[in-house]
């Protein structure tokens, strides 16, 4: 094997968290520790608990000796938690590790250390992971958020210091070469955990399909409801399983539901544990959706966890013609238009009743789960940090262009 490295990854949230923000941290360290490389991940303590523990039975991971999971207790200040305790541990881990050592983030508030970080000596090297785009704020229209704004400062002039950029999505990738052209990076979409699945028959004669994720209408929340109107009407026999969203969304997504006539097609899980999730993607459905609309964000933007979800279990993807789903679903997805719920529906029909094509996708879906396995990842993670000398600090901050 390559020699080892030394990785920090940083995350401001708090350990034991439902929901993709945690996970996809935690799965990219576990990725690289598994490799063999020494991997810290930092981020706030949550409730008490066994890390093992909830290693094995919330995340679904083992506990590896390469991986270390630092719980930093956040101080509070007027009732809120501080996330800079967690930035200041992950700095002081950072000076004090032996050996050079590459610190991640998808958090843009620790830019700043970050880049007191790189300057302060060439064994330390630091790396964001956007899962935005605020250095032009130009596709928000001429409403901007005062967070937006100082987003947007954040990245202007704190990005060019560092050694690159892991973006999640291609047109991410272009949007940033364009308006900071200095600044190195690569496109590395989010990963899958592959298993092997069901047979394609098994997983036909469960009749259902599922939606993984946050339940808002840029997600095509009201252009599902509207396609399984329609599949109703036609006398087709199937079900709807919505695992995601908070209770809050849930609530409001089935009075939704029961303003279009089809609640009874259709039953609502707020977030799942990660390994509960997995175990239900494994064994109880049919086909995977991501109805996500046409949007800045959803085109270039995001990376659909949900794909990458169905992906995992050789599920058949039906989605619609959205750059970021078909960048990651590729040939394991049927896709419709975002604006033509009729063909959503036909869509879900084909995919769910016609064995071969059902058959061609899920075999699909499991070589494309492969390819953009987390090793697989973090194998590009490791060779794109092995191979960006640390570029001198002063010629970094000329290269800041784009204001």
């Amino acid at each position: 094997m390559a020699e080892t490295m030394k990785f920090i990854w940083v995350n401001k949230r708090d350990w034991l968290r439902p929901g993709p923000i945690v996970t996809m941290t935690l799965r990219s360290a576990h990725a690289l520790a598994s490799l063999g490389h020494e991997t810290h991940l930092v981020l706030g303590a949550g409730s008490e608990s066994n890390t093992d523990d909830d290693l094995k039975n919330f995340y679904g991971l083992t506990p590896l000796p390469q991986l270390h999971i630092h719980r930093v207790h956040k101080r509070r200040f007027f009732g809120t938690e501080l996330s800079a305790s967690v930035y200041r541990h992950a700095a002081k881990l950072a000076t004090t590790t032996a050996g050079s050592v590459s610190v991640l983030t998808r958090d843009a508030g620790f830019l700043p250390m970050m880049a007191r970080l790189q300057k302060s000596g060439s064994s330390v090297r630091c790396y964001y992971e956007p899962h935005d785009f605020f250095a032009d704020l130009a596709w928000l229209g001429k409403k901007k958020k005062f967070a937006d704004l100082r987003q947007r400062h954040l990245e202007r002039r704190y990005l060019p210091r560092l050694s690159g950029l892991l973006c999640i999505a291609g047109g991410q990738q272009e949007l940033y070469r364009q308006h900071l052209p200095g600044v190195r990076s690569i496109y590395l979409p989010l990963g899958c955990d592959p298993c092997p699945p069901l047979s394609s028959e098994e997983r036909r004669s469960k009749r259902c399909a599922v939606y993984v994720g946050h339940l808002h209408g840029s997600k095509g929340l009201y252009a599902l409801f509207s396609a399984a109107e329609r599949l109703r009407r036609t006398g087709h026999d199937l079900r709807f399983a919505m695992l995601g969203g908070t209770t809050e969304q849930v609530a409001r997504s089935h009075k939704s539901a029961e303003e279009h006539g089809v609640a009874e097609l259709f039953s609502f899980v707020p977030f799942l544990s990660p390994e509960l999730l997995r175990q239900k993607l494994h064994a109880e459905y049919s086909i995977g959706l991501a109805p996500l609309q046409d949007t800045f964000y959803n085109q270039n933007l995001t990376c659909p966890v949900k794909v990458l979800d169905y992906l995992s279990h050789g599920l058949p993807v039906v989605g619609t013609e959205v750059r970021s789903v078909r960048e990651t679903a590729q040939d394991a997805a049927l896709y419709a238009d975002p604006e033509r719920p009729s063909e959503l529906a036909r869509r879900i029909r084909d995919a769910m009743n016609q064995a071969e094509l059902h058959a061609k996708l899920s075999a699909a879906s499991a070589r494309r789960g492969q390819e953009l396995s987390w090793t697989r990842r973090a194998e590009r993670m490791v060779e794109f940090c092995t191979n960006n000398p640390r570029e001198n600090p002063d010629q970094s901050t000329r290269n800041e262009t784009s204001r």
